[in-house]
């Protein structure tokens, strides 16, 4: 388990600033809103992370000593509370709310089951959601139609739209752009 770290407080008898050892489960209950929103009927609140957050916008406490802190995401302190141990690798929301710490909204998976489950709640980006994306929705179907037509070939096809070649022969042969029918 982690160590508490220390706050500053003031001895009243001298009115000296003082460190007095504060638990971290005690601070981190502290930054915890209980009434959060509901996302799920069927598994209630959130509890929201209301302190320090990451550029992701997940919850993070600090953790340690002076000396060497280190931040610790509140999901998974949430996790390391219920269950007495530490979590494992990944930590998923049931929620999709990145600041939930509640143990019910939580479960763990693997890399695949992170990816399984964007996909499966639409949050994964597609076509031309991608910044990266070199044709759009309709160049995509019309490439498609001339290819499955004969009218094109996919180096006239990668000349014609300004992409290589293999970015035509991933679209023709759905490695990309899957979605569209």
């Amino acid at each position: 388990m982690p160590k508490g770290v220390y706050q500053r407080t003031y001895n009243p008898a001298t009115n000296f600033p003082h460190r007095e050892r504060v638990p971290w489960q005690d601070r981190f209950w502290a930054k915890v809103d209980k009434n959060g929103p509901v996302v799920d009927e069927t598994i209630g609140p959130c509890w929201v992370w209301t302190a320090a957050i990451d550029g992701r916008g997940y919850g993070k406490l600090q953790l340690g000593t002076l000396a060497a802190p280190r931040l610790v995401s509140a999901h998974r302190l949430a996790w390391r509370l219920a269950e007495g141990v530490d979590p494992p690798r990944h930590i998923l929301h049931h929620c999709d709310n990145k600041r939930c710490v509640r143990r019910s909204h939580l479960f763990d998976g693997g890399p695949a089951d992170n990816m399984a489950d964007k996909v499966a709640k639409s949050r994964q980006r597609r076509g031309v959601d991608i910044s990266q994306s070199k044709l759009t929705e309709a160049q995509v179907a019309e490439v498609r139609d001339l290819y499955a037509r004969g009218l094109i070939n996919q180096s006239g096809a990668a000349r014609s739209y300004g992409v290589s070649v293999t970015t035509i022969n991933n679209v023709v042969h759905r490695k990309t752009w899957r979605h569209l029918g």
